[in-house]
């Protein structure tokens, strides 16, 4: 560990208090507190990963090297090597990259010298909801002019800037960060801003401004229902493990009904901090019911549903879409893409449409439209926002056609993309 921070081995508290638990001698070599970094002492202390040996074995076992060297054809064997792996197999490898991820991303958050560490450490409270300006600074990166998406392809073509470096063998050598951003085929940022949405188990950066101008959007959306029994009808919100954005979005009061979490497995202790016991209820998660997705759309039969966090190449929308009550559901994470979600049944990107398979996007044959919120999308700071790309992130919406906005009020949505943050 860098001499800018300092650990210590005790007062991790006990099993049934929320933050990382030392309940055994082995919990205890998981993981090792930064109390004091760059002369800032936390009150909340995050943590690092020790250097697990065996995950080293394990990386080694299957790249040669921690600085793997870059060799075409061996790493294609790699991938194939894992796809035919069984689970116990599979699982432990990639455990195992997981295990040095979190290791190297804390590594270089105890290196970061542009971070607001007091400010982070309020980021830490499952209520603070800070402004915009003040998260990105916070967290080390750049205001943009304005608001522009962030393309997925292009995190993939970041990803293989490596590769630039090959020789005449098509052969280079590469970091353990490199290396992880091309097995995903997606870069991935190792920055503040990814340890924080790590010890906190979250995708994105709530700011005071996505939080408002979102649920002054679902507010709207909501009052133009006209049925008794949808109106009354409470909002769900999928996909996520902590509850986080919808507590969120209740808090504000500007919506009629309340916004339910529901998944089936959340997660009630979702810290990688150590957190005193005076700190206990504040750290209190915001409430999510332990239910599946399905049944929930039974049983409340919602008008409007938010989800995030969607599983790669899966599709779930097409669930919610088979419910009657549903009007609207909209999505907060990477949008056209296969890491959340299917690429083509759940975003409609041609790019991915299997071969022999209808050219018109499921959503679209039921009847469906797909539009980007940018006015509230210009708002979302998201995990792999970064100095490479901004922006990645975003707010999708599908309603079902008869429900559409109007064409003012969807060109004034675009518009705000335009709008400079100065």
């Amino acid at each position: 560990m860098p001499s800018g921070a300092s650990s210590s081995g005790g007062g991790f508290g006990t099993p049934t208090r929320l933050g990382v638990q030392y309940s055994s001698d082995e919990e205890r070599s998981i993981y090792e507190k930064v109390a004091t970094i760059h002369g800032y002492t936390f009150e909340v202390p995050p943590v690092n990963r020790f250097h697990s040996k065996t995950a080293e074995s394990k990386f080694v076992q299957l790249t040669g090297s921690m600085n793997p060297k870059f060799e075409a054809e061996r790493f294609d064997n790699l991938r194939e090597r894992l796809q035919q792996a069984d689970k116990k197999g599979k699982d432990s490898y990639l455990q195992a990259i997981a295990m040095l991820y979190a290791e190297f991303l804390g590594n270089n958050f105890l290196k970061a010298k542009d971070a607001d560490l007091a400010e982070l450490e309020r980021c830490f409270y499952p209520s603070h909801l800070p402004a915009y300006d003040v998260a990105l600074r916070t967290v080390g990166l750049k205001k943009p002019l304005w608001w522009k998406q962030g393309f997925f392809v292009r995190l993939e073509d970041i990803s293989r800037l490596p590769l630039s470096q090959c020789d005449i063998n098509k052969q280079t050598s590469m970091t353990f960060e490199e290396w992880y951003c091309l097995f995903w085929n997606y870069y991935t940022p190792f920055n503040t801003l990814a340890y924080l949405l790590m010890v906190t188990a979250q995708s994105l950066l709530p700011t005071r401004e996505l939080v408002d101008s979102t649920a002054d959007y679902i507010s709207h959306r909501h009052s133009l229902i006209e049925d008794p029994k949808a109106k009354k009808a409470p909002i769900l919100f999928l996909g996520s493990r902590t509850g986080k954005l919808g507590g969120l979005l209740n808090q504000t009061g500007k919506i009629p009904v309340p916004i339910i979490h529901v998944h089936e497995k959340p997660n009630m202790n979702p810290y990688l901090l150590v957190i005193p016991p005076n700190k206990q209820d504040a750290f209190k998660p915001h409430p999510i019911i332990k239910m599946k997705a399905q049944a929930a759309l039974e049983k409340y039969e919602p008008a409007i549903v938010l989800m995030s966090d969607m599983t790669m190449n899966t599709d779930p929308t097409a669930m919610i879409r088979r419910i009657g009550s549903v009007r609207e559901y909209m999505y907060f994470g990477t949008p056209n893409s296969y890491i959340e979600g299917h690429p083509w049944e759940t975003w409609g990107n041609a790019r991915y449409r299997e071969k022999g398979t209808d050219h018109i996007p499921p959503f679209l044959r039921e009847n469906w439209m797909k539009l980007s919120l940018s006015h509230l999308s210009r708002w979302m700071i998201y995990k792999t926002d970064s100095d490479m790309q901004m922006g990645n992130g975003a707010v999708t919406t599908w309603m079902r056609r008869p429900l559409k906005p109007s064409a003012k009020d969807i060109f004034s949505w675009r518009l705000a993309r335009f709008k400079p943050f100065y």
